[in-house]
C-alpha cells in the first residue's frame, strides 16, 4: 500500500526504478477518487517529479480506495500534489481513435462494446460510441471517409483492429483484407494490426501473407491460470501449445508477433515461466496491461499476491530480465496501462509516448 510520498521514494531505491514509473504505476493500479460523475477518465499528465514530458492515461474512477485524487485539474497522493492533468475527457468504448502522434489510428469495427464474457473487463462498463458495425464495405468507407480527412490519412503508418468477435474466422480474415483493399482504394499502405483471438488456422496466415504486404498479430492472451474461469468460452478452450502454434505460424510469415496480457491475474512464479516460454514465440514486446478495476467486484478477481503495489514492481523487474538481452521493448505509446514510462531497466525509453 502507497500511503505517501516518502514510500515512492522508498520503493523507488529499492527497486531501482524512476519515481516517475512508480507514481504511474501506482495511478494505473489504484486509480482515482473525485467528484466527477465519470466512471473512468482518460487525460495527458504532467508530474512535478518530471515537468517536461506528458504522459497519457485512462484511469478508474471512485472505484475502490485509492490515495490519489483529482481535484481542480490537479492530481495528489493524500495531502501531496503529484502533477496536472490536462485534456481530460471521459473514457468512452469509442469505434475509433488515434494513438503515436497521430500516425496510428485503433478502430473498433465489428461493435466491440458488444463483445462480453472476460470477466477482468471494462469494456461493457463504459459509455459506448460503436455502436455502429462497421463490417461491409461500404459503412467501413463512409466512416473513414468521415472521421479522417486527408492529411490524417496520409499519415497513417499503421490502423490498429480491435473487433467484437465474427461468426467464423473466415468472416474475420475477409474482413481484415477488405480494410487492406480500402487502404489500397485511397493509396495508403499502413502497417494493419490484428487484436484478438479468432485467428489460428494455417490457411488464414497464408491467405493474409498472400494478401497483405504489412501484417501485426497481437494475440489476447490475457492470463495463464484460471482461463476458464477468467476468459469467454472461446478464447478459454484455446490451449496453451495452440497459442503457441498460432504464434509461430505468424512469425514465420514474418508478421510483426506478440501477445496481450493482463497483469494482476497469476502469481508471480506463474509470469516468470510462462513468459520464459513465451519470449522465443514472438518478435515484438508483449502489450502488458495492469488489471484495473472497472467494477469493485472486479477486485476479488486479481491474484493474492497482486494486491499490493510492489507485486507490479517485482512483475517488473521479471519482464526486464526475460527480455534484457532480446531487441524487444515497450512501446510507450501502444500501451497506456503499462509498466514502463521513462526507462527499462537501466535503459532510457525513446520515441513517442502519446
Amino acid at each position: 500500500m502507497i500511503w505517501n510520498f516518502k514510500q515512492v521514494v522508498r520503493l523507488s531505491k529499492e527497486y531501482d526504478i524512476p519515481v516517475t514509473d512508480i507514481l504511474l504505476i501506482s495511478l494505473n493500479f489504484y486509480g482515482l477518487t473525485s467528484s466527477v460523475d465519470n466512471k473512468r477518465l482518460r487525460f495527458k499528465i504532467k508530474l512535478d517529479s518530471l515537468p517536461r514530458e506528458s504522459f497519457y492515461l485512462a484511469v478508474c474512477i471512485n472505484t475502490t480506495y485509492s490515495p490519489f485524487s483529482l481535484i481542480n485539474n490537479q492530481i495528489f497522493l493524500n495531502d501531496f500534489k503529484i502533477g496536472i492533468a490536462v485534456d481530460i475527457e471521459n473514457d468512452s468504448c469509442d469505434s475509433s481513435y488515434f494513438r503515436r502522434n497521430n500516425t496510428a489510428y485503433n478502430i473498433n469495427t465489428n461493435s466491440r462494446s458488444n463483445c462480453s464474457g472476460c470477466k477482468f473487463c471494462g469494456t461493457y462498463n463504459q459509455e459506448a460510441n460503436d455502436s455502429d458495425a462497421l463490417i461491409i464495405d461500404k459503412d467501413f468507407h463512409r466512416y473513414m471517409s468521415k472521421s479522417l480527412n486527408d492529411d490524417e490519412r496520409l499519415k497513417l503508418k499503421e490502423i490498429a483492429i480491435c473487433t467484437g468477435c465474427f461468426p467464423k474466422e473466415e468472416n474475420l480474415v475477409d474482413h481484415l483484407l477488405m480494410i487492406h483493399r480500402y487502404c489500397q482504394n485511397v493509396n495508403i499502405s499502413p502497417n494493419i494490426k490484428y487484436i484478438g483471438s479468432q485467428i489460428g488456422s494455417p490457411e488464414s496466415f497464408q491467405k493474409i501473407a498472400d494478401n497483405m504486404q504489412s501484417f501485426s498479430y497481437y494475440s489476447t492472451i490475457e492470463c495463464f491460470e484460471r482461463r476458464k474461469d477468467l476468459l469467454r468460452y472461446s478464447k478459454a478452450n484455446i490451449s496453451f501449445d495452440e497459442l503457441i502454434n498460432r504464434m509461430d505460424l505468424a512469425v514465420l510469415k514474418s508478421f510483426s508477433t506478440t501477445f496481450l496480457y493482463i497483469l494482476g491475474l497469476d502469481s508471480l512464479s506463474s509470469i516468470k515461466n510462462n513468459f520464459h516460454i513465451l519470449k522465443s514465440h514472438i518478435n515484438c514486446f508483449p502489450v502488458i496491461n495492469i488489471m484495473q478495476s472497472f467494477t469493485s467486484e472486479q477486485d476479488t478477481l486479481r491474484h493474492e499476491q497482486a494486491n499490493d503495489i510492489e507485486y507490479y514492481l517485482k512483475a517488473r523487474k521479471i519482464f526486464e530480465d526475460i527480455f534484457r538481452s532480446s531487441n524487444m521493448r515497450p512501446l510507450l505509446w501502444e500501451n497506456y496501462r503499462g509498466l514502463w514510462y521513462t526507462k527499462f531497466g537501466k535503459e532510457s525509453l525513446r520515441g513517442e509516448k502519446i
